[in-house]
């Protein structure tokens, strides 16, 4: 294998792969049959296989699309009926229940009424005295139990902080040879330096043209690298191979429910389609009641086929409990700035009091001269509080060296069939021609009657080359006799509550309404949630309890002033400010440009 070239050299392999194509040769054309699923639909209503024949025109082994010229379709025989599970309507079932529809017969069946809800308790909320709230709040009275909500104390205003002092001016020949600017921080300063350039390199003289007829006798290119012309040349063109002859027709009496007949060179073949397939058998179908490991409150157990599903009557409704709520002071543990503790049924919720505002605290701002780990070619160390940042000097740029490179006829030994030898910097690769195209050979294609083994109803075996695909046809199904099924309403002596009897052939099972269930009594437990306060409810913040449709606020106290940091921001300098780029510190309302320095000529 050529040693791999460095990303100089692409371009040129780019130019030199471009004139060492060959001359492509003629495909031969083949036909191809390919047997796809066919979903159920106007060819097949219960869906089938689908054979597609046509010429390979593009010789890719594939009938893509656009080269069937035939298809031939063998569908399956349609199922036989099933029975069908829905919900009932409101109409037919007022308390929800299941439709049974098996044929022409519907069977309704539907739970039992639920119990009635209980009552409702009392729920007040005004306005709490000084005595229970020095801040104000709100009291919560839930049957004649009162809870004082209070708002938290005001907290203590904050200090305000210092901005410092920040100016920038351009650097002198002394400090920046190639310019910059000397940043000055509360009486720190930094200079940042421009670097220095480097010089240009010289790329060599390249040019890409026709090869002549004595360079290259089946055309190709040269390659004029400084004063050396190279010629990469084509390869010699391969002999076209021979295209068999096919004939696709319809199947005569050898197929009795039609078919293809595939006639390749002198060898003739017929696929033929499968006979249709008879109506599967009905499942079986029952229902009977239910045992009560299956249903606590009755029901029935209906069965399709080897599937069971149990239909059961609803619960009667359970009876309905008062909650049990008290209010208590919250521990410090709970509430470190105090509050209150609303326990409902065991379940304990805390409001607490809003604690007082801190006061804000200036940043540690410096500038100091960044070490050489920070900055090789110098700069400065920015720190505001605990976080430091390093403005560097960019480094001086380096001269460009401008590469060795040569091209030249490959060896034998590199080039079995010729090519270029391209040699950059000492590194020498091989660029080589391509070797002349062989004749191409004529897939052997053959159909014929598949083996037992192959397939158990018959079918036909159709191979491409070496590759052979079985097309067997479907094994008839059996017919089988539809069940006896009728529904008539049941007796008082079948059913208590009423219902319907279900006969499936000679067995007969009554489909039973469950018993109404007993009302409970009244009673029901509040709603309780607890949602964040809006600006307008609590300005400082705070939590709103709701209890069924109640609401009340429960604020934070008011914070203390906070003292103010200075706003510090770096953006892209514009040119009428900085001619050759550069960048503008703004702290606060003060703005500075840092400019970079002209390039060197």
């Amino acid at each position: 294998m050529p040693p791999s070239l460095p990303s100089r050299a692409v371009l040129l392999l780019a130019f030199l792969a471009a004139g060492c194509g060959g001359v492509p040769s003629k495909r031969p054309v083949y036909t191809q049959a390919t047997v796809v699923e066919e979903p159920p639909g106007g060819h097949c209503p219960f869906g089938g296989v689908a054979v597609h024949e046509g010429v390979d025109a593009n010789g890719d082994g594939q009938l893509g699309a656009g080269e069937a010229s035939r298809t031939v379709y063998v569908c399956n025989g349609a199922p036989g009926p099933e029975p069908v599970i829905t919900a009932a309507t409101a109409q037919q079932c007022p308390y929800g229940g299941y439709v049974f529809t098996a044929g022409s017969s519907v069977q309704v069946v539907c739970n039992g009424a639920a119990g009635t809800d209980g009552t409702t308790p009392v729920l007040t909320v005004g306005t709490s005295t000084q005595a229970q709230c020095p801040h104000g709040g709100s009291t919560l009275t839930v049957n004649g139990q009162v809870l004082a909500v209070c708002n938290g104390a005001p907290g203590a205003a904050g200090q305000d902080a210092t901005a410092p002092v920040v100016s920038v001016r351009p650097a002198t020949v002394t400090e920046c040879a190639a310019g910059g600017s000397v940043a000055t921080l509360d009486g720190s300063s930094m200079v940042l330096c421009n670097g220095t350039h480097g010089a240009d390199a010289q790329a060599p003289s390249l040019s890409v043209s026709a090869a002549t007829p004595e360079e290259c006798a089946h055309g190709g290119m040269a390659v004029t690298l400084g004063s050396v012309r190279t010629a990469a040349c084509n390869g010699a063109p391969g002999t076209d191979a021979t295209t068999p002859s096919v004939a696709v027709s319809p199947a005569g009496a050898e197929c009795a429910y039609g078919g293809t007949k595939i006639s390749v060179d002198a060898e003739s073949t017929s696929i033929c389609n499968g006979a249709p397939g008879v109506d599967a058998p009905a499942p079986v179908f029952s229902v009977v009641a239910a045992s009560a490991g299956d249903c606590a409150h009755g029901g029935v157990v209906v069965t399709v086929g080897a599937q069971s599903t149990p239909v059961c009557n609803g619960a009667p409704g359970a009876d309905g409990t008062s909650p049990t709520v008290t209010v208590s002071a919250a521990t410090a543990t709970q509430c470190p700035h105090g509050g209150q503790v609303i326990t409902v049924d065991g379940s304990a919720l805390s409001v607490c009091d809003g604690a007082p505002g801190t006061d804000a605290v200036a940043p540690n701002f410096s500038v100091t001269p960044a070490t050489p780990a920070q900055c090789p070619a110098g700069g400065s160390a920015l720190t505001v509080g605990s976080t430091t940042t390093a403005v560097c000097n960019g480094p001086a740029g380096l001269d460009a060296t401008a590469p060795s490179v040569s091209v030249e006829a490959a060896t034998a030994t590199e080039c079995a069939h010729g090519g270029l030898a391209v040699v950059l910097d000492g590194q020498r690769s091989a660029v080589c021609n391509g070797a002349p195209g062989a004749d191409a050979v004529a897939t052997h294609v053959s159909v014929g009657a598949a083996t037992v083994s192959e397939c158990a109803h018959g079918g036909t075996v159709v191979t491409v080359g070496t590759q052979s695909t079985a097309l067997c046809n479907g094994a008839p199904g059996a017919d089988a006799p539809a069940p006896n099924f009728s529904v008539e309403a049941a007796s008082p002596a079948d059913c208590t509550y009423g219902g319907t009897v279900l006969t499936v052939d000679s067995t007969r099972t009554p489909i039973c309404n469950g018993a109404p269930g007993a009302d409970g009594t009244d009673a029901t437990a509040p709603t309780l949630s607890v949602t964040t306060a809006t600006a307008s409810e609590c300005p400082a913040g705070g939590i709103v309890v709701t209890v069924d449709s109640t609401s009340l606020p429960v604020c934070n106290g008011e914070q203390g002033d906070a003292g103010t940091a200075p706003t510090v921001t770096v953006t892209t300098a514009s040119l009428t400010d900085c001619p050759h780029g550069g960048s503008t510190l703004t702290i606060d309302s003060q703005s500075t440009s840092v400019c970079n320095g002209a390039p060197a000529p």
